[in-house]
């Protein structure tokens, strides 16, 4: 039987700082209901005492709050009167007696055995030294306080450590007109990504309603599968509990390793297309279909067209020598630039190689640096070369294959030399991509076009440099979507 770990995560009503005794008398309640579940760990959102909105540091000392050791003796009790591990987010205090926005493991024997306190926290917090990692019976666990859970270089850090479960107490923020209505927090975006970035389960509780009269939270705690998927989740506009329990087994761990200018101008507008192709061995049959997907949108104005990975895990499908001609003339046919994937063979190896067509002669070739572990039992090397940034009418454009796509710090190299866009030659990754897309796009400023196979995980989508959904392929057709973007703008 697959080792487990079953999780409660809360959701709490938000709490101004002069409501802190209904916050305290709430989380307790909320734990005591989540312990009826008999789950091995139970998270509480950052905050959960006495708010996360302090104002001022005068307006927080003057408040009658409970002290840290009557806060955590009390927590204490709860641990060990259900036999269990909580994970709480709570205001505690440095060495000084400065807030720290924080996060404590407490095991069930009462003891806090872990204390995260944010890296980056708002101004009034003092800056703490960042996450930490603990066991969790035999399970190693990543503890991050506030936002720390979406930087990736802090979760790099807690996998080479050992992790495989990321407990972020961040409560995601949003906005909206409709409380119950309101669009998925950005870090929620970002907080999957990072699941599958690291190949671990990333958990976070979360919080509703309005604190201050100025921060709107967006509910929907839950927890994200190593694949990128929410596999459970609270709603949106109330307090509630999401339980799951994780097949720890499938945290395998990075399925990749994290690899360690001015500007090139743009035009003002151009229209961007993104296609998602339906895998086929069959290099004719996959002609036939792309010609007629990129004619049809070459005839609405597309000039830039992101095809996916096209050679998959397959050394023997889809090759260079059989179809960069083909796409070639293709291109030139349609005067337009193509992005594109496929299986490349020389001396004896065979490398997954990106090629940016312009018009009909192949400008630029990559071939991936980063290959998964299934890419490498079938026979693929790894590229020497980082990715490259091709500059075309276009404006200069970023280009990634596959795996690479999963890394962040490729992202950010390709903007660091000049990348006007992203085109992501993504492919089957057997994980959501899109996610994956728009916290590139978010992270690095920059459109990102990410190209899939059709099915679950894959499609195409073009995504703007806030993350917005430009435009998207329906799931289970073979097509392009497109969209138009001024590609000057972030």
């Amino acid at each position: 039987m697959s080792p487990t770990l079953t999780i409660a995560l809360l959701q709490l009503r938000a709490f101004d700082l002069a409501d802190h005794d209904q916050a305290w008398a709430e989380l307790l309640r909320r734990i005591d209901d989540a312990a009826a579940e008999t789950p091995r760990l139970i998270v509480a959102p950052e905050g959960s005492y006495p708010a996360t909105i302090l104002g001022s540091r005068d307006a927080y000392s003057a408040a009658p709050l409970r002290g840290d050791a009557e806060v955590l003796a009390t927590l204490g009790d709860r641990a060990r009167r259900h036999a269990c591990y909580l994970a709480v987010g709570l205001v505690l205090h440095d060495a000084f007696g400065a807030p720290q926005n924080a996060a404590v493991l407490i095991a069930p024997g009462g003891a806090v055995i872990a204390r995260a306190t944010e890296s980056t926290p708002a101004s009034w917090f003092v800056e703490g030294q960042g996450p930490v990692t603990a066991l969790v019976d035999d399970t190693r666990i990543a503890l991050f306080a506030g936002a720390d859970a979406l930087a990736p270089s802090r979760v790099a850090t807690a996998v080479e450590d050992g992790a495989r479960v990321l407990v972020s107490t961040g409560a995601a923020t949003t906005w909206g007109r409709e409380l119950d209505r309101l669009p998925e927090p950005e870090a929620h975006l970002r907080l999957a990504a990072r699941a599958v970035e690291s190949g671990t389960w990333a958990v976070t509780p979360s919080k509703v309603g309005v604190e201050a009269a100025s921060r709107v939270y967006g509910g929907r705690a839950g927890v994200v599968s190593p694949g990128g998927i929410w596999v459970v989740r609270a709603p949106g506009d109330r307090p509630g509990i999401a339980l799951h329990t994780l097949d720890l087994e499938a945290a395998s761990g990075p399925s990749v390793i994290a690899l360690a200018g001015t500007p090139i101008a743009a035009p003002e507008s151009v229209r961007l297309a993104v296609l998602a192709v339906a895998p086929t061995p069959s290099v004719v049959d996959l002609m036939e279909g792309l010609r007629a997907v990129v004619r049809s949108a070459s005839a609405q104005g597309a000039r830039l067209l992101v095809l996916p990975d096209l050679a998959g895990a397959e050394t023997r499908a889809i090759t260079s020598t059989e179809s960069l001609p083909l796409l070639e003339a293709l291109s030139a046919e349609t005067r337009t630039i193509l992005a594109v994937a496929l299986a490349e063979r020389g001396n004896g190896e065979t490398f997954k190689t990106a090629y940016l067509i312009d018009r009909g002669t192949t400008a630029a070739w990559h071939r991936q640096s980063v290959l998964r572990a299934e890419e490498r039992a079938a026979g693929f090397t790894e590229g020497a070369a980082p990715p490259p940034v091709v500059v075309t009418s276009v404006g200069g454009i970023g280009l990634l294959c596959g795996a690479e796509g999963l890394v962040p710090s490729l992202a950010d190299g390709l903007v660091e030399r000049g990348a006007s866009l992203l085109a992501w030659c993504a492919g089957d990754l057997g994980v959501a991509v899109e996610p994956l897309a728009r916290t590139r796009a978010i992270e690095v400023h920059r459109t990102v076009i990410a190209a899939g196979v059709v099915g679950t995980n894959g499609g195409g989508s073009i995504i703007d440099a806030r993350g917005a959904i430009l435009a998207t392929t329906v799931d289970g057709h073979a097509m392009a979507a497109i969209a138009d973007r001024r590609l000057g703008r972030r």
